[in-house]
């Protein structure tokens, strides 16, 4: 099973944020899918940077998502103890990811993330993070699309996709901001698990089930999430702010 650690922050000195909408969104369209119970999502709100560290320990997701705030620093907000920003950088949470090595990917759902998404793509497999302020239902519709194409079988790039392709499609601003980044290192198709999916939905959930005692489903959905890695999103360089919609963070 695929878990997924969703941390959600919204400290009392920034703009609201309509976070349980999102993970309302996410889990409806995660169980709208095919594979629907190979996926678990473990919302935490309001939270502190420990419970970072605590989330990643108790759960070990092999997903981690972070929706809130972020600034063009590249720091992302958590809450503090008194309700205020606690902005954690790239390198804290990049020391984390080196030692809790569970996470195969990291989505970075707020304001001016793919900075940091980009310097900490060297420790997981896949990061994903935004190039510019986001708007909420930009962030909303683009979560939910990724998850549900992850329950319905596919890798992580191709949901990337999808979950990109899907904004214009609903008429929604902000299909250049999600950036996808990928381990240099993780360019062989045999890095993930040591295998690829299956080719039909079916014999997905036969490779699940079938793999290894305890086995877990990144096996089928991450195996091939990097093969061919997407030039227009790999790597980009974050853009200059954008008047479309009211930013996110």
């Amino acid at each position: 099973m695929i878990t997924v650690l969703f941390l959600a922050a919204n400290p009392l000195d920034t703009a609201r944020l309509r976070l349980d909408e999102e993970v309302r969104h996410i889990t409806r369209s995660i169980r709208a899918a095919e594979f629907r119970d190979e996926i678990r999502i473990v919302p935490w709100f309001a939270a502190r940077p420990d419970d970072l560290v605590q989330g990643l320990l108790e759960h070990r997701p092999q997903i981690l998502h972070f929706s809130g705030h972020g600034d063009p620093a590249g720091e992302i907000r958590f809450i503090g103890d008194d309700g205020g920003s606690r902005p954690v950088g790239q390198e804290a949470l990049g020391r984390i990811l080196r030692v809790l090595r569970d996470v195969r990917v990291v989505v970075l759902n707020a304001c001016h993330s793919a900075a940091q998404a980009s310097v900490i793509a060297d420790q997981v497999d896949v990061t994903i993070g935004m190039s510019r302020a986001i708007g909420d239902r930009t962030a909303t519709a683009f979560a939910g699309s990724f998850y549900r194409a992850l329950g319905f079988g596919l890798s992580v790039e191709d949901a990337f996709e999808l979950g990109v392709a899907t904004l214009p499609l609903e008429s929604i601003p902000g299909e250049d901001v999600p950036q996808l980044f990928v381990r240099d290192a993780a360019t062989s198709p045999h890095l993930l698990l040591g295998a690829s999916p299956p080719a039909t939905p079916q014999s997905w959930v036969q490779h699940v089930t079938s793999s290894a005692p305890g086995a877990i489903a990144q096996g089928a959905v991450f195996g091939n999430v990097i093969n061919h890695p997407s030039p227009g999103h790999r790597r980009s360089t974050p853009e200059p702010p954008s008047e479309a919609g009211p930013p996110t963070g």
